[in-house]
């Protein structure tokens, strides 16, 4: 976590801007991600990689960032509760707090918006298990 903090964290404090109409690749995929367009036509497995690149930005130490990113990643996955199941398992044993903490503000996020309201038990009992792993 410090080799990652030492580069990663500073790079994407200093690549997300703090005022709205400055642009970034960074300002862009959240805003991009943070709105409630239709993507059907983008394939889960794009939804997944974007996600998972937002999921990074959750390291920073800035919060607005971090809220901006989680926002935006809801957006992303509120309809594809089978891609962010994928995210938990991908990211459930990261050693960075504020990843596991949005990560699962995000599974809340997701399941509160969701008409797909058959996958909200296996999502609840990954959760748990998840959680409950973090725990032992």
């Amino acid at each position: 976590m410090a080799d990652r903090d030492a580069w990663w964290t500073q790079f994407i404090h200093k690549m997300y801007p703090g005022y709205p109409d400055e642009v970034s690749a960074i300002r862009r995929m959240i805003d991009w991600a943070w709105t409630d367009d239709k993507r059907e036509s983008i394939s889960d497995e794009s939804i997944r990689l974007m996600s998972q690149t937002m999921i990074w930005f959750l390291t920073s130490c800035n919060r607005t960032l971090r809220d901006s990113a989680t926002k935006a990643i809801i957006c992303l996955l509120q309809e594809r509760i089978n891609v962010l199941m994928q995210l938990i398992k991908t990211f459930e044993k990261v050693n960075d707090p504020y990843v596991l903490q949005r990560i699962y503000t995000i599974a809340y996020g997701c399941a509160v918006r969701t008409s797909n309201t058959e996958l909200l038990k296996p999502l609840g009992d990954l959760t748990f298990q998840a959680v409950l792993i973090l725990k032992m």
